[in-house]
């Protein structure tokens, strides 16, 4: 699952319309780390991360960013929370 969700973001990177918005997604995804540890949550809650946390907040707050990437699983099992 993880691998395919790496190669369909490597093959939109590569063929994208918007190459400073995905730059711009890569910075916060990079700011905002949540390592890959194995077993379930960040591994499986990765691409969600991407999708739901932070693509929809880009041109938006960064308080609005801030919450959504706080309260996203990912971050909450990375964090042991």
């Amino acid at each position: 699952l993880m691998r395919g969700e790496q190669e369909a973001w490597i093959r939109h990177l590569l063929t994208s319309a918007e190459p400073f918005r995905d730059r711009l997604t890569a910075f916060w995804l990079n700011f905002f780390t949540v390592a890959e540890r194995g077993g379930f949550g960040v591994t499986t809650g990765f691409p969600e991360f991407l999708r739901e946390a932070i693509r929809p907040r880009l041109n938006k707050r960064f308080a609005d960013m801030l919450v959504a990437v706080s309260l996203s699983p990912a971050m909450m099992y990375y964090l042991d929370q």
